[in-house]
């Protein structure tokens, strides 16, 4: 009896741990906060991208222009100032596109030193030249007639339209040919370094050529010195506009103006003239000085 009392309680004992173990968590996991599951985040709103803002346009570059061969020939390289000058034009069209020239023909001025000496009207056509096609024209100069004086002279071409398929401008070349009237004797043609000082204004030298003579004149007008590194030359003084010059060989006048200015110690001032014949004997050059009221006089033998 008493046997069996205590295997009841001792199944009863053992029922109770079993059960007590099955509701108990591992050693291991014992005080540990069970994980939280993860929250899904929320998406984030899109933003609009700023606006691109707007480039400033680059200032406008002006494309190169096209400039077609325009071609001036004379039947000779100088003539005696009782001759006729002939003067051939061509107009080539060098572009792969046809192009229409107006006016044709085109102004033609001979122009001197000292201004035009002739301007041959533009005509009232137009014309088209295919890619590679020329058009050519001639004019005649009575060099008598128009009164022409030894020295050199400039063919040129006035403005034309040209019109083409290409979408820029286009021109043909203005700056024509050179030619010379010269002297039946011949012209001076040597450099006289004079030095000659009348006061405070010094006729330095002469430069005689078939085509000028150029007179250089220094002033009394001192340059400013310059320090240091090299500069660009200094410019010409408005004052310098003051001088003035005449021009007489052997009695006659000739035509002379101011031509440039020169910076020395003091400024020089470049007087240019027509030619001068090479029998030519004597020559008297008057500076003035409308400012000053100054007066210079020289007298140079060219022989």
């Amino acid at each position: 009896m008493k046997r069996s009392v205590a295997l009841v309680v001792s199944a009863l004992i053992f029922t109770i741990l079993v059960a007590g173990c099955i509701g108990q968590e591992p050693a291991s996991e014992v005080g540990k906060t069970p994980p939280k599951t993860p929250k899904t985040p929320s998406p984030i709103p899109s933003q609009t991208p700023p606006p691109t803002p707007t480039p400033t346009p680059l200032p406008g570059i002006t494309a190169t222009p096209i400039v077609l061969p325009a071609f001036v020939e004379t039947d000779k390289a100088s003539y005696l100032p009782d001759e006729e000058m002939k003067i051939t034009v061509t107009l080539q069209n060098s572009l792969a596109d046809q192009i229409t020239i107006s006016p044709f023909p085109p102004e033609v001025i001979v122009e001197g030193e000292f201004g035009p000496l002739k301007v041959f009207p533009a005509g009232s056509k137009e014309v088209r030249l295919k890619p590679g096609q020329s058009i050519s024209f001639n004019i005649s100069l009575d060099l008598k007639e128009s009164k022409a004086t030894p020295g050199s002279y400039r063919i040129m071409l006035g403005i034309m339209k040209v019109e083409s398929g290409i979408d820029r401008l286009i021109g043909f070349s203005r700056f024509g040919k050179s030619v010379v009237v010269r002297y039946p004797q011949g012209a001076l043609s040597r450099t006289l370094e004079l030095n000659l000082s009348e006061g405070d204004v010094i006729l330095k030298k002469i430069e005689f050529s078939p085509e000028k003579s150029e007179f250089y004149v220094q002033t009394a007008m001192v340059v400013p010195e310059i320090e240091g590194a090299p500069l660009p030359l200094p410019t010409p003084p408005d004052d310098l506009v003051a001088y003035s010059a005449e021009l007489v060989v052997d009695g006659e006048a000739y035509r002379i103006k101011p031509y440039g200015y020169k910076p020395n110690d003091n400024w020089m001032v470049i007087f240019v003239a027509d030619p001068l014949p090479s029998d030519a004997k004597m020559l008297e050059l008057v500076v003035r000085n409308f400012k000053s009221s100054g007066v210079w006089r020289f007298n140079v033998s060219l022989q």
